[in-house]
């Protein structure tokens, strides 16, 4: 975690982005989100995720970053698009929960 946070500010990053990850060994950054809404999760979504992740990253240290959505109502096509040719991985409801 880069020195400039301070607890505080990694606590509120933390309740905003829901999941972060970090790896020495492949150099990256994972943040993700969950939504539970009735909606589907659009690009505007991963847009501010991706908005909210540059803070974790301040100093450089990580030279990928990887995104993930867990949406209840799943994703819009554009999501959708955008995620097949970006390092998004999209999770719909359906996939976490099994019978």
């Amino acid at each position: 975690m880069p020195e400039a946070f301070s607890s505080i500010l990694l606590t509120k990053f933390l309740l905003w982005l829901g999941v972060v990850g970090m790896s020495d060994t492949e150099d990256g950054l994972l943040v993700g989100e969950c939504k539970w809404s009735n909606s589907p999760v659009g690009v505007n979504i991963l847009d501010d995720l991706k908005r909210k992740a540059q803070g974790l990253n301040a100093d450089g240290r990580w030279q990928q970053a990887w995104y993930a959505l867990w949406a209840k109502s799943g994703f819009t096509r554009a999501l959708e698009d955008v995620a097949a040719n970006e390092r998004v991985l999209l999770v719909r409801a359906e996939g976490l929960m099994s019978n």
